[in-house]
């Protein structure tokens, strides 16, 4: 049963895209129009290994710090366009003009008077407030509403592949704030109290083959935390052919034994309410954020590197920033975690997070493709939203770690009865059988 209870994890991954997230600006409004002169690299450039210096000043410190997990011989980085502007949906901006800036912080830095949209569309650097209120811009970012995609999670020690490692597939749907909904102030069904659902299927290996999972996030989450409600998780097992109902609130819990925590997926899929915020800034940062890469099962050769973990022969975007930090208010694993948010898209680039002794512990790094590329499978027009590739979660102090690998991604659009079919507990059992 403890294994299963590791599994429920997974639901990290499609949950995640059922809360959006924003920015102090909204996607193409205010980006920079051209790069700034003085760059020690040019648009279109290969970086190898031996000109690796280039970019020291725009890769995070404790990732340039533990550089040979993510940078090797051979690798070949093209510098892509400087600051390329992502627009928003019509949908989205639709929704900030009537909503936009309704929302306010209440106790324990909650959100009151929120419906859709962006939270806070102008965000004063000053503001002491200014963190938490980025954290909610990026819970509450733009994205493709409802997905699916298949997903291999593999683990790795020092190089070596582990024989742990999941096949499957899974989805995840927004239930409300959804600009497609404006009719209904954003809500799928009446009176809707969840915000999202999601689940997955693991086809393999064959010991855990037909594990299905089903998770809602609620409404109520965006409350203190001494009236929020956490998500709910039932996990169907073969072997007992009966569904169990899991602690959803156990999101510090390794999945499966590894290093990878459902709080991990994405750089953050916590609750913001049980952290306080510190807003650090802005930089420069180079990110593999609209990734060329091909990984399982497409290419089953791809090169990660010796250790299994970078993302280096790939196209890397010169990109602004945010930067924010994160504090537990209550006892946890980690002493702190920061964040490296795309400033335009709310899209992660990097998250390190910190043990109790304030000393380095983990390394995330991410990589996602643009919805309106024409290589993109299930492509919906003027979707405009960024799709997740993958998610590497590296223990910096034993040299082990997690490679999510995420294909096939594709946004979907499915009618009011079929959601209520995929989101009922019972079909759980009977999809088992």
């Amino acid at each position: 049963m403890k294994t299963y209870r590791a599994l429920a994890g997974l639901l990290a991954l499609t949950l995640g895209a059922t809360v959006p997230a924003a920015s102090g600006r909204e996607a193409g409004e205010g980006a920079q129009e051209d790069a700034t002169p003085g760059f020690p690299f040019k648009q279109g450039e290969i970086i190898g290994f031996e000109k690796l210096e280039l970019i020291k000043d725009y890769i995070p410190a404790p990732f340039w710090e533990n550089r040979d997990f993510f940078f090797f011989e051979g690798m070949t980085l093209e510098i892509g366009e400087f600051y390329k502007k992502y627009p928003i949906s019509e949908g989205r901006k639709t929704a900030n003009e009537k909503f936009g800036g309704q929302a306010q912080l209440g106790r324990d830095h909650s959100l009151e008077g929120f419906t859709m949209g962006r939270p806070f569309p102008e965000i004063d650097p000053s503001d002491p407030q200014a963190g938490a209120k980025h954290a909610w811009n990026f819970h509450y970012k733009h994205d493709a509403l409802e997905g699916q995609a298949s997903f291999f999670f593999s683990y790795w020690d020092n190089g070596e592949l582990l024989p742990l490692s999941f096949e499957g597939t899974g989805w995840g749907m927004r239930l409300a704030n959804r600009p497609d909904h404006l009719d209904r102030n954003g809500d799928i069904f009446d009176q809707e109290k969840r915000m999202g659902a999601g689940g997955f299927h693991v086809t393999g290996p064959m010991d855990y083959r037909g594990i299905r999972g089903l998770g809602y996030a609620y409404k109520a989450n965006d409350r203190p935390r001494d009236e929020a409600r956490d998500i709910d998780v039932w996990i169907y097992i073969p072997d007992l052919r009966r569904v169990r109902r899991i602690s959803g609130s156990q999101r510090t819990d390794p999945i499966a034994g590894t290093d990878m925590t459902p709080e991990d997926q994405g750089g953050f899929q916590g609750v913001v309410t049980h952290f306080e915020w510190e807003y650090l800034g802005e930089v420069d940062l180079l990110a593999p954020l609209d990734t060329q890469l091909k990984g399982y099962p497409y290419n089953r050769e791809e090169n990660f590197g010796p250790y299994g973990f970078s993302l280096a022969n790939d196209t890397w975007q010169l990109r602004k920033a945010i930067v924010i930090e994160m504090k537990p208010k209550e006892r946890h694993p980690y002493a702190r975690k920061r964040l490296w948010l795309d400033k335009e898209t709310y899209v992660p680039l990097y998250a390190a997070a910190y043990d109790r002794r304030n000393e380095l512990w983990k390394l995330i790094h991410m990589n996602h493709h643009w919805s309106e590329r024409e290589d993109q499978p299930g492509r919906i027009e003027g979707l405009n939203a960024f799709l997740p590739s993958s998610n590497i979660v590296i223990n910096t102090q034993t040299g082990t770690g997690v490679r999510i690998e995420i294909y096939d991604a594709q946004p979907t659009r499915l009618s009011r009865g079929k959601i209520r079919r995929r989101t009922d507990i019972g079909r759980l059992a009977r999809q088992g059988r």
